[in-house]
């Protein structure tokens, strides 16, 4: 049985329109691989169960073996050899799926393959793998070609530790921008220090590798910036003593570590970056917080314009 949880309470506080969707979920259990999908036909492999679904999937599916969301097979062993959590767009399952999708270990294989979440780290990467099925209709087409999709591209960068050592330097800029109270403050460290150490860092590299950074500042930052945000949203809502009474809270494990924090624990926490912990997950975290203290309407384009959040502190700064 998937958790439920109130995804649209808290979605709607987070991202527009995000409380809305529907996404498709490749579900591994110890009593095989289900199928939760609102959005259409089903690969052949799936068949229909007497189960009944959460309300955005009132039909679930089983599998006849184990398989990978292109429609190959597995064994058991592969299935049981690294934890599963991952969206998959429609062209990454190589049209086996007509739709996004999103494959995810049950809580209960998590903690049999040694990873010990409790639920409310299994609902935030939840609401982190299917915001990414989410952001597949926002991106410009223009903006997201394989060649900027590539992970090549960025993927030295990633692991080499002088490279990494400049972005040290820039997320200190970040954060203490994000500390800082007055605009005149923030404007200064953006515009006059961080943007030029950035287009200073972009010289170095080859031009591929810079626009799919940018890419992967997006996709990565804004799904980080969904899960936390979305976390706090769940803390917020469980201490509220109205809400307490008005609902029976089997839903939430209790998110009481979100529930006496707010968005100032994430400025210094962004600074924290190694080849393990890779580096666009929090430049494209920190930048989003940025745009949410200085242009508020940001989510409206920020996956339709050239250079995305980077692009975007840039507008700013004009």
């Amino acid at each position: 049985r998937i958790p439920a949880f109130r995804f649209g309470e808290v979605a709607k506080e987070v991202w527009p329109g995000f409380s809305e969707f529907k996404t498709s979920v490749i579900y591994f259990t110890n009593e095989g691989q289900f199928l939760l999908n609102p959005k259409g036909a089903v690969p052949q492999e799936y068949h229909q169960t007497k189960f009944k679904g959460p309300t955005w999937s009132p039909a679930i599916y089983k599998a006849s073996g184990w398989y990978n969301p292109d429609g190959n097979k597995l064994t058991e062993a592969e299935v049981n050899s690294a934890y599963l959590a991952s969206a998959y767009s429609s062209e990454q399952t190589e049209k086996h799926f007509a739709y996004s999708v999103f494959a995810l270990d049950s809580i209960g294989r998590f903690h049999m393959k040694d990873m010990k979440w409790d639920i409310d780290d299994w609902s935030a990467i939840f609401w982190h793998e299917v915001f990414h099925n989410y952001q597949d209709d926002l991106y410009h087409p223009n903006l997201i070609s394989r060649e900027v999709t590539n992970f090549s591209n960025v993927k030295s960068f990633v692991e080499y530790e002088k490279f990494l050592n400049k972005i040290r330097k820039e997320l200190n800029i970040l954060s203490d921008a994000l500390k800082a109270e007055d605009v005149k403050t923030k404007k200064s460290l953006i515009c006059d220090r961080l943007i030029p150490m950035k287009l200073k860092r972009y010289k170095s590299m080859p031009a591929k590798s810079v626009t799919s950074e940018q890419f992967y500042e997006i996709s990565e930052g804004t799904a980080r910036y969904v899960e936390e945000m979305m976390s706090l949203a769940a803390g917020k809502l469980l201490a509220s003593e109205q809400t307490k009474k008005k609902y029976s809270f089997n839903n939430f494990n209790s998110f009481k570590k979100y529930a006496a924090r707010d968005r100032k624990h994430y400025f210094n926490s962004i600074k924290d970056v190694s080849p393990q912990k890779r580096y666009f997950y929090n430049t494209g975290f920190g930048l989003a917080l940025l745009l949410d203290q200085v242009s508020p309407t940001w989510k409206e384009q920020a996956f339709k314009e050239k250079g995305f959040l980077f692009g975007l502190a840039q507008a700013w700064c004009k």
